[in-house]
């Protein structure tokens, strides 16, 4: 999903350009990932107009998501996982970005669950955690999941924002 906002008052570069895009995985996974692939854009139900381009691209061989609009973001990732009659005693997430396109990254985000095995035996976890990013041309990003249990699920979901990120324009550079 991509919203959309009139950013002058005339067509041009900065016409309609997004000022908040959601990303979600279109497929789960057990135990750990790094980086996390299967990404996409989730779908504009606004019917709004593409001129300025998307705020990110997205490579699916390397899970690396780059910035095409420069900008300050909020990064709000959500992860949510599952696991059938077990405990799994930690469930992380990480956003990770770099400055340099990828030659070193650091850690920005990070948010941690765990499982205990409850009386229906089917327990699920979820976080949610959130940083700001300048986006460059040179700035990129990646996801981790990281488990105590490898036999824990990240849940998925092509129609909603089950394990995914929201990242939006809070102010330009």
């Amino acid at each position: 999903m991509a919203i959309y906002f009139n950013q002058g008052t005339s067509p041009g570069a900065y016409w309609d350009a997004p000022l908040a895009e959601g990303w979600r995985l279109t497929s789960g996974f057990q135990g750990n990932a790094y980086p996390i692939l299967n990404w996409e854009k989730q779908d504009d139900v606004h019917g709004s107009g593409t001129n300025g381009g998307p705020i990110l691209t997205y490579n699916n061989s390397t899970g690396v998501f780059t910035f095409a609009q420069t900008a300050y973001y909020l990064v709000t990732f959500t992860h949510y996982a599952y696991l059938a009659n077990a405990d799994s005693r930690y469930i992380e997430h990480y956003l990770y970005v770099s400055w340099n396109s990828g030659a070193n990254y650091d850690l920005h985000a990070y948010g941690t669950a765990g499982i205990t095995n409850g009386q229906s035996g089917n327990n699920h976890a979820g976080q949610t955690s959130s940083s700001i990013v300048s986006g460059t041309p040179n700035t990129r990003m990646r996801f981790k999941i990281q488990v105590n249990n490898g036999s824990t699920w990240t849940g998925a979901d092509t129609n909603s924002q089950t394990t995914g990120f929201t990242i939006a324009k809070v102010a330009g550079i």
